[in-house]
């Protein structure tokens, strides 16, 4: 599904994106931890197909794929950086069958109503149109399914720490929910 937004969305040059500067599974494996508690909590099935939105290193996906057998996964992340990492950890891991697929959660390259389950750990919450981003996660999802998040509060440290350094981001991260300019 295209809209308004998929122009201007889903390319993104690397030195316009913060996520491919630096070592992000430094930090990532931080928050393992979260990924587990969301797959739990979102009641995955065997033979369910799972997508994992801005899926970063690959942490949720890779959880949700060892720890519920029989289920497709699929990662989605618009940073190759991070992908070649993802693709890394799921072989360390030893899953090998996960489709890693670099999109972004504005513009989802899928069906209407495919995916029983829709994930993300602390991603999607960074697109720069927030409202579009769960409008696509929720047309991706089965009549039924589950949409499972976690993300930081604007009032916690997390927020108040993004607020600040959200004047120093690439542009395509400027009018994200942790901008100053939504704050």
């Amino acid at each position: 599904m295209l809209n308004e937004h998929s122009s201007n969305t889903t390319t993104t040059n690397s030195s316009n994106n913060v996520w491919s500067l630096g070592s992000y599974n430094e930090f990532a494996i931080f928050i393992l931890p979260v990924s587990a508690h969301l797959v739990r909590l979102s009641n995955i099935s065997s033979g369910d197909r799972v997508l994992d939105v801005a899926c970063g290193t690959g942490n949720t996906a890779i959880t949700a794929k060892r720890m519920v057998p029989g289920i497709k996964v699929t990662g989605i992340d618009f940073t190759p950086e991070l992908l070649a990492q993802a693709k890394e950890q799921a072989t360390i891991a030893d899953v090998e069958d996960i489709e890693w697929k670099e999109a972004n959660v504005e513009s989802l390259p899928f069906e209407d109503k495919i995916f029983d389950v829709v994930l993300s750990s602390f991603g999607h919450m960074f697109a720069p149109h927030p409202l579009v981003a769960i409008k696509e996660m929720i047309r991706v999802t089965k009549p039924g399914g589950c949409i499972a998040f976690s993300t930081w509060a604007f009032e916690l440290v997390y927020g108040k720490l993004f607020k600040a350094m959200s004047k120093y981001m690439p542009v395509n991260t400027a009018n994200s929910i942790y901008s100053h300019n939504n704050q």
